[in-house]
């Protein structure tokens, strides 16, 4: 069944089975993440340390370290804020602990 085929879809739903076409298993790493993530995208902020998760994010620190350098975002220890300035750019840090993204750019839209 595609995702778009509708009709199997609702002879699965009063079948009383379940009309998933497919589906992805996400680990407490992609969890994890998605919370930064949506914490970044939502509030402008994430306190890393407020995340339970046992990845250091080193890399992805000194990205944003990078960003730091450039206004777009501060950071003291392992809390993230976004700047006034830096607003617009919030997807360039969220994409640092986007843990597919350099794996697959073509998944993803890519903010340049």
């Amino acid at each position: 069944m595609s995702a778009s085929d509708v009709g199997s879809y609702l002879r699965a739903i009063d079948a009383g089975q379940f009309a998933t076409a497919r589906g992805l298993a996400l680990s407490e790493d992609d969890r994890l993440r998605a919370r930064i993530i949506e914490r970044l995208m939502c509030d402008l902020a994430v306190d890393l340390d407020a995340e339970r998760g046992e990845t250091d994010f080193s890399a992805e620190l000194a990205a944003v370290d990078v960003l730091s350098e450039a206004g777009i975002v501060r950071r003291h220890g392992r809390h993230i804020a976004m700047t006034k300035t830096g607003r617009a750019f919030v997807r360039l840090v969220a994409a640092a602990f986007d843990a597919y993204l350099a794996k697959n750019h073509k998944r993803h839209s890519v903010a340049v």
